[in-house]
């Protein structure tokens, strides 16, 4: 999946999922791309299309799915991600 392409939304993948197996377990955000210049070498196409990937990207991905896992009766997103920095 590619995030760059977020700016219709991610629902219609997100339904093509629950259409093949009914549900969505859980979501692991690890996508991103990261550049190797430095900062003041950096030209600003470069910043736009990381933050465009990395931060709203993978915020889109989750409005999408966070409906879905909101209807579920266990719904720990926050917990589970204090658990995973603290392990």
């Amino acid at each position: 999946m590619d995030l760059e392409d977020h700016q219709y939304g991610f629902q219609s993948k997100v339904d093509c999922i629950l259409d093949r197996f009914g549900h969505i377990d859980v979501l692991i955000n690890n996508a991103g791309i990261s550049q190797r210049s430095l900062i003041k070498e950096t030209v600003y196409k470069v910043d736009s299309r990381l933050m465009n990937i990395n931060f709203l990207g993978t915020v889109t991905l989750s409005k999408a799915v966070l409906p879905v896992k909101r209807k579920e009766t266990l719904f720990l997103p926050f917990y589970l991600k204090i658990i995973l920095a603290f392990s």
